[in-house]
């Protein structure tokens, strides 16, 4: 059911809703991401390991999906978000009581299966709500909305660490208490509002999720979430261990950096439709990605930390042009039976490119060096450049 089909005050508070809980989807990664090198010495593990703290969240939401993916199916997307956002919520807030890194890491990984379904749900809910340009608009909404939330997040987990670096956990009460009004106003997915329900075991569910797969359109959307959120974790995870270690700046300024970053995503992503008419789809890619690998290949390469915070504005540029797109793209290929399935393989493939990205760059840090891991996340930036005429054909 559209929003619209309700009062205008419902339906504007339900969609404001909808969209912070979008926005939540990425604060397991951009509120802790200044934090990282303040968690090192309390917990006694290298700055190698201490990528994990994002990279088991990340994990989990990938397994969590298809499960994720079946009940929105089902129609059950009211219940789905109230779990997911508690789940957030109440393992966040047990994180600072870790008495160990393992321990910590699980708390990690089982908030990391909510985490995973706000987004997915987010996109759902404007693909069933919206068509056609508006559809394009909205997502570049939700596009803007989590690049916000990817603003203020890094700023508050900054400012937070250098108070102490359990407080930015405690932040996590906010999912908490979104989800009563979530159930409350968000009515779409339940009981009279339910979609025609797809009934059907899991097992055989489990087989049209991967039949969903081959779509016409699907796999090029895979590769390019996989492909992008690569490259956002790429940023994410190791641009604060980079001013730390070359410009010995603390956790302010690296918040300060994802803020930056942020904003100029937030701003791109509500012009979705603008830069789409006068670039095209391919064109718009492939400027975003271009935007990327000049930006990655710039951060080891800056004179000072105002070259830093440049080539940051210049990242978020490129994610602000490639994010809409792909988000919207991922609703419009699936059938309306395959939705559900469609939109959790889009996130599995995104949250396994986020789990992916400190793993792997992480290894190159270790074996040759931080600036070799720049080096590598650019030239997968130049792949996406390279792919995007292939993204149009799909």
């Amino acid at each position: 059911m559209s929003p619209m089909h309700g009062t205008s005050l419902r339906s504007s508070l339900s969609l404001i809703l909808l969209l912070i809980m979008g926005g939540f989807g990425v604060m397991g990664g951009s509120l802790l991401a200044p934090v990282l090198p303040a968690l090192a010495d309390p917990f006694h593990v290298s700055s190698e390991k201490v990528g994990l703290v994002l990279g088991v969240y990340t994990a989990a939401a990938a397994l969590g999906l298809p499960c994720i993916g079946f009940y929105i199916d089902q129609g059950y997307t009211r219940a789905v978000g109230g779990v997911c956002l508690f789940l957030i919520g109440f393992f966040g807030v047990l994180c600072p009581i870790a008495p160990s890194f393992p321990v910590l890491l699980l708390f990690r990984f089982i908030q990391g299966f909510g985490i995973a379904g706000l987004i997915p749900l987010s996109m759902t809910y404007i693909g069933n709500w919206y068509g056609g340009e508006a559809r394009l608009a909205h997502m570049g909404y939700l596009s803007g909305t989590i690049a916000l939330f990817g603003v203020v997040s890094p700023l508050v987990g900054g400012l937070a660490a250098d108070f102490h670096w359990r407080a930015p956990f405690f932040v996590y009460l906010l999912p908490l208490l979104h989800a009563p009004l979530f159930l409350l106003f968000v009515s779409h997915g339940d009981s009279s509002d339910k979609k025609e329900k797809n009934d059907t075991s899991f097992l055989l569910y489990g087989r049209s999720f991967l039949k969903s797969s081959i779509l016409p359109g699907v796999p090029s959307v895979l590769f390019f979430s996989f492909l992008t959120f690569f490259l956002l974790y790429a940023f994410v995870v190791f641009v604060p261990l980079y001013v730390v270690q070359v410009y010995d700046e603390g956790a302010r300024f690296s918040g300060l950096l994802l803020g930056v970053n942020g904003v100029c995503a937030a701003l791109v992503s509500t012009r979705a439709v603008f830069f789409s008419h006068r670039l095209g789809t391919s064109r718009t890619l492939l400027c975003g990605y271009i935007l990327v690998a000049l930006a990655l290949f710039g951060f080891v390469n800056a004179p000072s930390t105002g070259g830093v915070v440049l080539f940051s504005l210049l990242f978020g540029c490129g994610f602000g042009l490639i994010q809409p797109l792909i988000f919207s793209r991922a609703v419009s290929v699936a059938t309306p039976v395959s939705q559900g399935s469609v939109v959790a393989l889009f996130n599995i493939c995104k949250y396994t490119g986020m789990t992916f990205a400190p793993l792997f760059l992480g290894s190159i840090q270790r074996i040759v060096s931080l600036h070799a891991s720049f080096f590598t996340a650019a030239m997968v930036a130049l792949i996406g450049a390279g792919a995007s005429l292939w993204f149009r054909r799909g």
